[in-house]
């Protein structure tokens, strides 16, 4: 159980696989150590992501896991937490008692799920595997994948054209053809280097 699910333990590399990070306060459930079964209860990770359940005493679980990646869920999609107040008294409130609101921009499909996986009950929250086979992630997912299919990230292949939008724009700064593309050959932290990386992702972007 990873007990710390939130948007800054979530990362992408640069092909942008998901990589969860920091497993300091995670703990395996099926280790029935009396120690690790101790562990298991004690409130844990961001308030914000933690599972009313948890709050109320009881223990962590794959279910309170599921909260946290429902609350991340509707951050990603509003840029904005699902509950929030300034005190932690009032945060606890919200998580425990409050429905979260749901802008008017959500698809009916996307806020049905998120619904589901922000249930107050554990036992009626949804499984890992209705998650998945969640119309809107199917259809989300396979979206995502053709536009990840368009992005060449591993093309040693230099737009010449990005070049020489560089050496146009600041033509006293940026002198040498040979020196940028140098430089961006053997990826040296070098001004040449981020800025041809940066026009090259406002390109494909674009």
């Amino acid at each position: 159980i990873h007990c710390d699910i939130k948007a800054e333990n979530v990362l992408l590399d640069y092909n942008n696989n998901v990589k969860l990070a920091d497993f300091g306060l995670a703990y395996d459930q099926k280790n029935k150590d009396e120690e690790n079964i101790d562990f298991s209860k004690k409130i844990k990770g961001s308030p914000a992501y933690i599972a009313p359940e948890v709050l109320l005493g009881g223990r962590n679980s794959i279910q309170s896991d599921i909260w946290s990646s429902g609350v991340f869920l509707y951050y990603l999609l509003t840029c904005s937490l699902p509950f929030e107040d300034d005190e932690i008294n009032g945060l606890i409130q919200s998580i425990v008692h409050m429905k979260p609101a749901f802008p008017y921009y959500l698809t009916s499909e996307v806020s049905r799920l998120i619904k589901k996986i922000l249930k107050k009950n554990p036992q009626k929250r949804y499984t890992t595997k209705q998650i998945k086979n969640n119309k809107w992630l199917k259809e989300m997912s396979i979206l995502m994948d053709e536009i990840y299919k368009t992005l060449n990230y591993e093309s040693t292949e230099i737009d010449s054209g990005i070049i020489q939008q560089m050496m146009k724009a600041n033509p006293e700064y940026f002198k040498s053809n040979e020196v940028i593309v140098d430089d961006i050959n053997n990826d040296n932290n070098s001004d040449n280097t981020t800025s041809y990386k940066i026009l090259l992702r406002k390109k494909e972007n674009d």
